[in-house]
């Protein structure tokens, strides 16, 4: 589980943190193309293959693309800030839930265990998490603090979608590097 890199008590390497967002944009793409949204994207449901790919698990809150169904929410601490108005189940909201997920990948225990992040269910620092207030990431390339404070925009039109997050000169790479 990427559950296992998110507890760690070093920083997780930049190339690492590419990797992932390459291997679970690519998914989100695919996922979005057969026309369904995941809608609980977070590091306990991405998985390590024996090859090292992340694969995106449980489908369990899976939506159509564009449904309106109450109650599908999935994880509160990863959950798209528009997730709460029964709006429309559109991709930016997984889109949104990555971005979350590499913020929180791209600290240490501890700077988690001494409070320099937190990832609550609720209250004030859920809703600064929400509304473009987060901060940039530390020891971080400007590419990568970039892509994910668009991640993670308050309005989902502003999110990119998984072709441009692809699209992104170090992902590419990435990808360029794992089919070789």
């Amino acid at each position: 589980l990427l559950n296992d890199l998110v507890c760690h008590n070093e920083l997780v390497p930049t190339n690492t943190v590419w990797h992932v967002v390459h291997d679970v944009a690519a998914g989100l793409k695919h996922i979005n193309e057969c026309g369904l949204v995941h809608l609980d994207v977070k590091p306990a449901n991405l998985l390590i293959s024996e090859k090292g790919t992340i694969k995106i698990g449980d489908f369990g809150m899976a939506a159509k693309i564009a449904s309106i169904e109450d109650g599908l929410e999935g994880d509160q601490r990863y959950m798209a800030p528009e997730l709460l108005n029964n709006s429309e189940r559109l991709p930016s909201a997984d889109i949104f839930s990555l971005g979350l997920t590499l913020f929180e990948l791209c600290y240490t225990e501890e700077q988690l265990l001494r409070g320099d992040i937190n990832l609550p269910r609720e209250g004030l620092r859920w809703h600064v998490l929400r509304n473009g207030e987060a901060g940039p990431l530390v020891n971080r390339p400007e590419e990568l603090n970039s892509i994910v404070k668009k991640m993670m925009a308050p309005v989902p039109s502003d999110r990119p979608d998984a072709n441009t997050v692809l699209s992104v000169v170090e992902v590419s790479r990435t990808g360029d590097d794992i089919d070789d």
